[in-house]
Parts: structure tokens; C-alpha cells; sequence
């Protein structure tokens, strides 16, 4: 599964992601790096997940924004 294909650009946040799609990017985490798992290390790793997602969101509207404003000067 490509990335673009485990998120939807019409997902705003997070917590609206499907959670057999968490489940699938858990399993790639689980299968690219060997650690000891923890609920308490998962809860932290997905939290950073999210952070990351917001983060990714933030920029493409950014650049969306840009964009549009690009649009009517031209």
C-alpha cells in the first residue's frame, strides 16, 4: 500500500482516519523495526504519528493557499 493511499487528503484530522488504516501503518512500523512493544510505546509512537499527520496537513494547506493566491495574480 502506497502512502498516499493510507491517508485521504479529505481526512482533516487524525482521530478520522479509519482505524484499519492505523492498523495497517502499525503493522509496517512493527514489520520495518525490531523493539519491544508496549501499549505505552505504541500510544507514544502513534501520537508522534499524528503530529506528523497535522504537520503534513499544516503544508499542504499552506500550499494550497499559495497556490490560489498565485492563481490570481497570473
Amino acid at each position: 500500500m502506497e502512502e498516499h493511499e493510507l491517508t485521504n487528503s479529505t481526512v482533516n484530522v487524525w482521530k478520522d482516519i479509519e482505524q484499519d488504516k492505523i492498523d495497517h501503518m502499525w503493522d509496517i512500523i512493527l514489520e520495518k523495526f525490531d523493539f519491544d512493544v508496549s501499549e505505552e510505546r505504541k500510544g507514544a509512537i502513534l501520537g508522534h504519528m499524528s503530529d506528523i499527520y497535522r504537520g503534513y496537513k499544516h503544508k499542504l494547506k499552506k500550499s494550497i493557499s499559495i497556490q490560489r493566491q498565485l492563481v490570481k495574480f497570473a
